[in-house]
């Protein structure tokens, strides 16, 4: 039997959405993290993921539920990319008016955005108002589902 391949390196930003950004399929960034601005190019595969950013672990250390929310993303992604793709294409039509799936499109892609930044999760977590137990739940429910999260207790 085959052992899954799991995804490590998770996007925040969904690579489809940075592909649109590239020339000859790279990047051009501008790091301005440290004291003076860094430039290089870069690939959408190697930019704005983090390691395992998605993944919740058990009181044991183990993987609970391994890619199961990078899994979800992946499947809603699967499902944007062309709708995002069209309406990029009708842009240049003044005229042009979203229709209701593009419209929702657009709409899921923004909720989803707001919700898989490394950020939120480290909000989450870094919460000590929060039991420790109760963390992982809350993240859980925020970015994937309550019965997802529930799962999780």
């Amino acid at each position: 039997m085959d052992k899954k391949q799991f995804t490590i390196d998770q996007h925040y930003i969904p690579r489809f959405i940075l592909k649109n950004f590239t020339k000859d399929n790279m990047l051009q960034v501008a790091d301005i993290s440290g004291k003076n601005t860094r430039y290089f190019m870069t690939s959408p595969d190697r930019i704005c993921f983090e390691k395992n950013l998605y993944e919740l672990k058990n009181s044991d250390g183990t993987y609970f539920d391994r890619n199961k929310i990078e899994d979800w993303f992946s499947s809603i992604e699967t499902w944007l990319a062309p709708r995002l793709n069209e309406l990029i294409q009708k842009c240049s039509d003044a005229q042009y008016r979203l229709d209701g799936e593009q419209d929702a499109a657009l709409a899921m892609l923004f909720a989803l955005q707001l919700t898989r930044l490394p950020e939120i999760k480290e909000r989450i977590l870094q919460n000590d108002a929060i039991e420790p137990i109760e963390k992982s739940y809350i993240y859980a429910s925020f970015v994937h589902s309550h019965q997802f999260a529930i799962a999780y207790l």
